[in-house]
């Protein structure tokens, strides 16, 4: 039997995000970005909006739900302005992938308000 390590599975769930974003008319603009505040997992833009998106893997959506900490919050709002000075973006918008074993959630503008 083949063990799967927790990052291959993170690097499926970020390939699963990548083609659901794709087929919603997202165009890919990077993949695991590297910025001076934090990594971003995918930069996706549709027309004047960019987005941010974080992708999680975990068993259970709670658990997934759960694994987003306010400190990631905070990283992935600074990545955000980073994107809108680096790409002179008017529209960032934070999104988040939580993806398990049989079911995967896009929840869009997951943060900007806090």
């Amino acid at each position: 039997m083949i063990k799967i390590t927790q990052y291959r599975k993170g690097l499926l769930a970020e390939f699963l995000a990548i083609v659901i974003l794709y087929f919603k008319g997202y165009r890919i603009l990077k993949h695991r970005l590297k910025t001076p505040v934090g990594e971003i997992d995918i930069l996706a833009r549709r027309g004047d909006l960019f987005v941010v998106v974080e992708v999680k893997y975990r068993k259970i959506f709670t658990q997934a739900l759960d694994s987003v900490t306010a400190k990631q919050r905070r990283r992935l709002l600074r990545a955000a302005l980073f994107v809108m000075a680096r790409y002179r973006a008017r529209q960032v918008r934070c999104d988040v992938f939580l993806v398990g074993m049989f079911w995967i959630k896009h929840i869009e503008n997951a943060w900007w308000q806090e």
